[in-house]
Formats: structure tokens, sequence, C-alpha cells
């Protein structure tokens, strides 16, 4: 956040409050058939297959046979089948001149004397759409250009699989050894485990203590006042404090967030958080350790002081020499003591962080969880009080549990609200304690310039302290920078809060949760894998597992996703980045390819954001999950750090080769239809490729090749009602990207698949329709979904491209709520 710079002294403190996203198709005869294939946003997203997956549902057993992907239970009776649909209504177009209304194809079984005439052999898709996914509200245009050649090798592809194409029932563990959990101590007491899957290593620089005696002072000759103070620095003096002070210390009687003085840098996000932490021996302790600097030794004082900042998930040490930026010949200009001016900690604290990123002029501005990051290596979560201004109460309870907690809190005004009642705009505020008196709750809240208060309703001295009930809250009278604001008046003038603590507050009751094991891993956008939002999954991709162990009373494990981008400039080189997170619905190994099924997780509200760090929810079932950070556009190349929080260590970290064909599709765990929300509790995935001269057929027109596409053969058990169908179809993430259709057939008794094309003629128009009203599905996507409510019997599911012999990798989920048989033929 911006700060107004004022060569006015800063304070901020602390008195101990605060321990705390159709159509009915028919065939004409006599005619060729003209099908709208419907273009869909991106998606964020063989013989014998085999599901890898089962999520439940349903009354009986069901096991698995190597023939044509089949899966039995017991039947329901067959019920009558349903009437027949009405007929469609005429084609609709957007074109100006729409084509006939196809008809379906003859009744009779045999050929039809007048066949149909096949559409264009080479239909034409509509333009792509240039809109994202539903996840992204904000999209970037789409990019036409290839992707660049990678400028690193490719890394090694899983080792072949040499047993008849079986799935891997531990798809991450190929080789055998799992890996070993190797979490150990960090220096905040927190399990961490590092994983560092970068091509081009950072190289580790290990800054050691510069020489310096009493007698030849240590001088940082690549940081005079010229380069640390760009602009306005005429005024401005470089001075040791022994030049302009008498008895120089860096502390004098401990830390309290009281000893924190702003100056002219506009540093009131660092300050605030410095002030928020200052009261803990432990963090300071680890930001400024023992001997970092010597001024009150004679024999040892060298002109150093040194300090650590917790940067892309490592301690980094800075040395600096103790020249400070004097005005008027003994002021410090920039940060001090508010409460002792001979106390040194703040202003070189100031001073070392400007030091890491090369000026005073490159820390103005900024988020106070980015400090709290640097500070503490920890998380902070903003949370836009706008979006909570009719939960007061709510907001409230989070903030006082987080105090009561040992979190830090702090707050901002937005500009408008600048000089409005003594408030600053475009500042950032420590927000220290809470309090009740009668039916009204308070907050209290720091200036970090040790001056400047709110001069509104329950402010120093107002009316409403006269009041108050003796014994309850002692009323301030102090211009100390330190004030009491109401809940509603603090709703209506500050715009954000961010809440930071070590571990994440995943339930957002204000406290941090027992969160306390963290996964680093370092990756890389680079070559191929800078793929950006279009080519989502092309970007890095990291497996891992997530065990039962840390699973909570209602069923799910909690995990926090921190994204964290290197950034040496901090403002001028951050880029929008993100990161989801998706379940594995099968892992299918071929003796040359595998393909991984996926389903992306999480609420569509996950966006870019030019921002550090972005940090994540997610509520997991027990399972393999696939991660993938990204960027908004293709081709920016930079190092990432994932930090994954869980109450339980995660298992078998490590990445997904490039040459890993990946399917992806949309959460999905119920759906509304007939006045009802449908909870999803079967699923099924199966893995298939269309194949030239052999099960790619093309689209119905094609009479010769249609019926040799793949066929699924589905039956829905009797339960007294219809049941829910759920169709997902995923085409392999590789351009180029096909129309793909489905449609449903109903089954005759006597009936065996695969089907010829008579069968599949005569009962065209009887397909049953979906829940949108359509009978089939034909569109580009990489996920084509199609929702059925089904009575009970046995259905025949046709899945096909566009024009025969296209070949092209796919899987396909079944979902419902109850156990269903499904086989698959022609699969591959």
């Amino acid at each position: 956040m911006g700060c107004s710079s004022s060569t006015q002294k800063t304070s901020k403190g602390e008195d101990g409050h605060n321990r705390a996203t159709n159509q009915n198709s028919n065939l004409n005869e006599g005619q060729s058939e003209h099908r709208e294939i419907e273009r869909r946003p991106q998606s964020r997203n063989d013989d014998d297959t085999r599901i890898v997956r089962d999520d439940g549902g349903g009354d009986a057993n069901t096991y698995e046979d190597n023939d044509d992907n089949e899966y039995y239970g017991f039947d329901g009776p067959q019920a009558n089948p349903p009437p027949k649909p009405s007929p469609p209504p005429a084609y609709e177009s957007r074109e100006q001149t729409p084509p006939r209304e196809p008809t379906p194809p003859p009744r009779e079984a045999t050929p039809p004397s007048r066949e149909p005439t096949p559409p264009p052999r080479e239909p034409t898709p509509p333009p792509r759409e240039p809109t994202p996914p539903p996840r992204e509200p904000t999209p970037p245009p789409r990019e036409t250009t290839p992707l660049p050649e990678a400028r690193f090798p490719t890394p090694e592809p899983y080792p072949e699989h040499f047993e008849n194409d079986d799935e891997d029932d531990t798809p991450f563990d190929d080789d055998g050894v799992r890996d070993a959990e190797g979490y150990s101590s960090n220096a905040m007491g927190l399990l961490e485990k590092t994983t560092d899957f970068r091509l081009e290593h950072a190289k580790d620089d290990v800054e050691t203590r510069p020489y310096g005696d009493p007698h030849s002072l240590f001088v940082d000759h690549e940081f005079p006042l010229e380069i640390a103070i760009v602009q306005d620095n005429h005024d401005i003096e470089w001075k040791r404090p022994k030049d302009f002070l008498d008895n120089p210390a860096l502390f004098t009687e401990g830390t309290t967030r009281f000893d924190i003085g702003q100056g002219s840098a506009g540093t009131c996000w660092f300050l605030s958080t410095v002030a928020n932490i200052a009261d803990n021996e432990r963090i300071l302790g680890q930001i400024i350790p023992d001997g970092s600097y010597r001024v009150e030794d004679s024999n040892a004082y060298d002109g150093i002081f040194h300090a650590r900042f917790f940067r892309f998930g490592k301690w980094e040490d800075v040395y600096i020499d103790d020249f400070l930026p004097v005005i008027y010949g003994n002021v410090l200009w920039g940060a001090k003591s508010a409460t002792e001016e001979r106390e040194l900690w703040v202003a070189l604290l100031e001073k070392a962080f400007a030091r890491l990123y090369g000026s005073y002029d490159a820390i103005y501005g900024g988020q106070p969880g980015d400090a709290y990051l640097l500070l503490t290596g920890g998380i902070g979560e903003r949370i836009e009080l706008d979006d909570h201004a009719e939960k007061p109460k709510a907001i409230y309870n989070r903030i006082r549990n987080a105090l009561h907690a040992g979190c830090h809190v702090s707050c901002v005004v937005p500009d408008e609200f600048d000089d409005y009642c003594g408030l600053v705009g475009g500042h950032a505020y420590s927000l220290v304690g809470v309090a009740q008196v009668g039916s009204d709750k308070l907050i209290r809240v720091r200036n970090p310039w040790g001056h400047g208060e709110w001069k509104g309703p329950w402010s120093d001295g107002s009316k409403e302290w006269a009041s108050i009930p003796e014994n309850t809250v002692t009323a301030p009278n102090k211009d100390d920078g330190e004030f009491f604001v109401s809940l509603d008046d603090f709703l209506t003038y500050f715009s954000q809060t961010t809440i930071c603590s070590l571990t994440p507050d995943f339930d957002r009751y204000g406290s941090s949760d027992s969160l306390n094991h963290i996964l680093n891993v370092y990756g890389e956008w680079s070559g191929q894998t800078a793929a950006g939002f279009h080519k989502l999954l092309q970007n890095p991709r990291f497996c891992f597992t997530v065990s039962d162990k840390g699973r909570v009373e209602e069923g799910f494990v909690p995990l926090v996703v921190q994204l964290i981008q290197q950034s040496e400039k901090r403002r001028t080189d951050n880029i929008s980045i993100r990161c989801d997170i998706f379940r594995v619905l099968g892992d299918k190994i071929g003796a040359k390819t595998r393909c991984m099924a996926l389903e992306i997780q999480g609420k569509k509200n996950n966006v870019y954001a030019p921002e550090l760090q972005s940090t994540f929810r997610h509520k997991l079932k027990p399972g393999p999950y696939v991660v993938v950070p990204s960027t908004v556009d293709e081709g920016q190349e930079k190092a990432f750090l994932l930090r994954l929080f869980t109450s339980a260590p995660l298992q078998n970290i490590r990445p997904i080769p490039q040459d890993v064909d990946i399917v992806s599709c949309e959460f999905e765990d119920s759906f509304a239809a007939d006045g009802a929300v449908h909870e999803l509790t079967f699923e099924r995935t199966l893995f298939g490729e269309f194949v030239a001269d052999k099960n790619a057929g093309g689209q119905v027109s094609y009479q010769e090749s249609y019926h040799l596409n793949p066929q699924y053969q589905i039956k829905i058990p009797n339960k007294g009602k219809e049941v829910p169908l759920v169709v997902h179809i995923m085409q392999t993430y590789k351009e180029p990207q096909y129309p793909v259709g489905f449609r449903l057939f109903k089954m005759d008794h006597d009936v065996q698949l695969p089907v010829d094309i008579a069968y599949l003629y005569n009962n065209y128009q009887d397909s049953p329709t979906d829940v949108e009203g359509s009978q089939s599905k034909f569109m580009i996507s990489w996920d084509v979904d199609i929702r059925f409510m089904l009575p009970p019997g046995r259905y025949i599911g046709v899945v096909h491209l566009d024009k025969p012999n296209t070949e092209k990798g796919f899987a396909i989920v079944f979902k419902s709520t109850q156990l269903l048989k499904i086989r698959g033929f022609q699969t591959s």
C-alpha cells in the first residue's frame, strides 16, 4: 500500500493487547447433415482401459474384467421404455441463410434406398472464441503464436510400462520407491521439506560478515547516499551514529511497538508490520541476530549492521555499514525510535531492507502481507472489508480471535478518505486490539508515524468516553498515534485488513490452524512450460499424494497453497500469477505413452494477480493430486516457489514431464435438475483413443464408419425414479483441438455391442434428451459435458469426432448418484 511521505516522526506500538467461474440433431435422408458445432471456451483446466477411482455410491459390488472395459453390478428390473420425444424444433442458426432441418433416417433395419449425402469433407468449425473458461473473469486474449522452443533439456519421461497397458494403482510411484517424508524443524519451529525442480538452479550466495575493525570501519561502497536515496537527497547527509548521537545503542530497554517511528520514507507498510512483531523476541531475534551491531563495544565496533530477511523461501543475510540519512545535522531522515533518540534498531533495519532491494525509493509502498512474509516467512490473508460490510460481527470476532492467538493484523485507509477526521489516505496502520463497551464494539488502531489520530467518535477525549462504566476500558488521551474507532466506522473508512501468522488460518475463525507442515517446491516457467493461461496444463505440473492422516472431522484434508514469484525489484518485475489444484481421476500407462485424467478443484473464483505472493485454500479428499502454477501471458519466464501447508506430510512429490498427455474436466460433485440437487457419489474414468482405419468413424452422416466409433454400454439401475448421469469427454490437451460429439441411444434387450449402423440409424430419432432438451452434443472443447435424467434401462453412448480417421486420445468420465455398470467397446 502506498504511504504519504512525511518528515514527521513515526511511532508504532502496542500495550500488550495483541497477544493476539443445441439442438436436436437428426439425419436427413437424401440430404447432407448440417450440424452446428458449438465452441466452448477452453477449460482450465487402447482396447482395454481400466478405472483407477471409484468414489462410492450405489448398493452393489463391482469388479473389473480384462475384456472391453466392463464393469458389473446387479441389474434392476427393466423398466418400460420412455415415450418417444416430440419432433425437434426447427433448426436455428446464426447464419443469414440457415440450412434445411435434417430429418431422421429411415425406420427400416436395412440401409435406406437413398443414402444420405455426406457433409462437405472439410467442415469448418466456428472461429475460436478468445474468451477464457468461466474460472477467469478477466481473460487475456488467446495467443496464436506457437510455443517457444525449450531452452533447457526436456525432463526424462516416465519409465515405460511393460504390463499390458494397465493403469497404475500408485500413479506417482513408478520406480517403486516412495518419497521419504523428510520434514525437519525450521527456524520458526515448523516442520518443513524443500524440493527443487529448477533446471537452472539459482546460486545461493552465502553472505559473510565483511571486514571492519575499530581502526578501519566498514564502508559499503556499493550503497552510497546517492544510490540509497535517489530522489530529493540534496539536504541529506550520510552520518554514522557516533557523529550525531551520544551513546548510541542498538536497543535500550527492549523492544515494543511504540519504538517504531516512521520518517520521510514511504515505508508504512513495512513499519506497521515491524511494529506488530516488535514484542516477539523469537521472531525479532531471527531478523536481528545476536552480535549484529557492536556500537556499544569500542573494542568490537566495526561499523557493520547485520539483518536477515526471508526472501524466496530462504533467510537472506544483509550486511550494511551504519551510515544513516540525517537532516538538520542530527535528525534522522528515515525511520527512528519513537521512544528513545539514541536507539537505532528501527533506523538500521529500515536501511537494511532498502539495501536488500537497492534503495529507499525501491521500498516505497507495498502490502503488509508481503512485509510479513519477508520478516517472518509466514503467510498473510488480505480481507477486503467491502465484501464483509454485511457481516460486522464476523469481522470483529475474527480480528479478536486473531489478536488473542498472537497473529499480527494491519489495516489500510483508502485514498478517498485522506484527511477525513485525521485519517491518512493510502496509509497502512497496525491493528493492535479490540474492546467492547456495552453494545459498542471498538477497534484499536495505531499509526506508525507515532502521532496523527482519528478525530471522530471514540477518539481520544471524545464525548463517548464520558459515559462508559468504570473499570471497563481506559479512556485514551495521548497523541501517540494509537486510537479507538467504532466497528461501524472501521468498516466504513478502512478498505482492508491483513491477518498474518506463521501458519494459515484455514477455517477463517481468526487463529492459525495446525497446518504446521510446509512443503517447499521450487520450479520455473521456462521455454515450453512458460505456457500462460491459454495453455494452462502445459505449465509446470507437480503431482503429490494427500494421505488421510490430516483429515478433519468434516472428512476432508485442508491444504493451503502459497505461490511466490521470484522478485528482485519488487514493484517493476512482478507478473500476474495464479495456482490451480487438480484431482487425479485416472492415470493410464502405455508401452510408449502415458495419459492422466484430471479434475480441477475449488470454486470458480481463481484469478490472476500481479502480486509477490498469492494464497489458495482447498478441501481435499485423500488421494493423488496435481498442482499447476501459471502466469497470465505466454512466454513469461521466471522462477517460482510453491509452499504447501498441511497438517500432515504430503507424499510422492515429483514433476510430470511434458510428454505425458493430460486431459481435464471441470469440478462437479452435484447438479440441479427437476427441482432437486443431486450429489454425484459414483464416478468412473475410462481412457480411449481414436485410431485411423479402426475406430475414428466421424460424425453420423458418415454411414460407412459412424458405427465404428467408441461405444459404451451404460446400465441404469431401477431405483423407482429417474437417475442422474453426467458425462465428461476430455480430449488430450494438445493442439489441434477437435469438435467432439456424444449421443445416447436406447439399447434393446437382445442387442449386443458393438451395434451396427442400421441399429444406430433406426434408433436415431428416439435418442434420450439431456436436461437442456437436446439429443446430442457436438462442440469444440477440451471438456465436453452433458447431463441426463434417465429411467432404468440399458443405453449406448457413442463418442465421435467430426471427420473419419482423425486421431486423438481422450478420456471419458461417468458420474451418477447410483452405482452404474459400464462397458466400453472399440475404445482404441
